[in-house]
């Protein structure tokens, strides 16, 4: 009976070990502003509550310096004075509600703006290129960019 007990305690360890913790040191690191599948940004969250980023929007890079903050999985990132509420859902940041954190199977598709570890199919640079040249980037597919058009409404 003994030798049960301790091994259902030691399986119970192992299997609570393995449960991810959110803490804020995992959230810092490198994260690309999605908006649909096309990468608008990157940011890096310093796990000193400090981040930088940078954005394109038409055609115009911008740096950006602010902070951000968790609790749980609400996170806070603040650009100037403006705080933007996020949810994190276990992979990803997005803006949205509770929702959003807990569809597990449809998250990428609820949320059009989010950060991700991964960057989107293509970047914002890659389309405006595509968009006035007809420039297709090495990687990419005539496909890729025309679906990113329609994605975003071009």
């Amino acid at each position: 009976m003994m030798k049960k007990t301790v091994a259902l305690i030691l399986a119970l360890c192992m299997a609570l070990a393995s449960i991810p913790v959110l803490a804020e040191s995992d959230l810092s690191g490198t994260w690309y502003l999605i908006i649909t599948d096309i990468t608008c940004g990157t940011f890096e969250l310093n796990a000193d509550g400090t981040c930088t980023g940078t954005t394109a929007a038409s055609g115009e890079e911008q740096k950006l310096t602010g902070t951000w903050a968790a609790d749980g999985n609400a996170v806070t990132l603040t650009i100037g004075e403006e705080p933007l509420p996020l949810v994190f859902d276990g992979t990803n940041l997005a803006i949205g509600s509770e929702e959003i954190a807990t569809a597990k199977d449809g998250a990428e598709s609820l949320a059009l703006l989010k950060f991700s570890r991964e960057p989107g199919t293509v970047t914002i640079d890659e389309l405006n290129a595509y968009s006035t040249a007809g420039t297709i980037p090495e990687g990419k597919t005539k496909e890729d960019m025309e679906t990113a058009e329609t994605q975003i409404g071009m």
